[in-house]
């Protein structure tokens, strides 16, 4: 029983791992409901944890909004912290048209790094 608990496990993993990178964003898509009163709209946020030894793991961030008026293109901001322990080493956006196509590809030169702590500040919890 236990081996086909894991099993099943391993394969709904490998599934909803799978159908992330498959997804389409199309604005069609999105429920009527949704739509009612909504300047943006999530689509996907998801976070990934490969445990690689017991030093070394790798985190996976996919994240996807619906922009729907143009006041709330703040809400496409994507944060994601690190420190000494904690590094960014990959970075992939996309823009992608109502049909749900990419359009375009954001460089990595387009992304930008702010600190978390203020400036005038000798010390935060952040």
């Amino acid at each position: 029983m236990h081996r086909i608990l894991t099993t099943f496990v391993i394969f709904l993993i490998c599934f909803l791992s799978a159908s992330a990178h498959d997804r389409k964003f199309s604005f069609s898509a999105i429920p009527p409901q949704l739509l009612e009163n909504s300047n943006s709209v999530i689509r996907m946020r998801e976070t990934t944890i490969d445990i690689k030894s017991a030093g070394k793991a790798v985190m996976t961030v996919a994240y996807a909004v619906t922009i729907l008026k143009e006041n709330a293109v703040e809400n496409a901001i994507l944060f994601l912290g690190y420190n000494k322990f904690t590094s960014i080493r990959n970075l992939n956006g996309y823009v992608y048209d109502k049909n749900g196509e990419k359009v375009e590809r954001i460089e990595r030169e387009k992304f930008l790094d702010y600190s978390a702590i203020s400036y005038f500040s000798t010390y935060e919890d952040n």
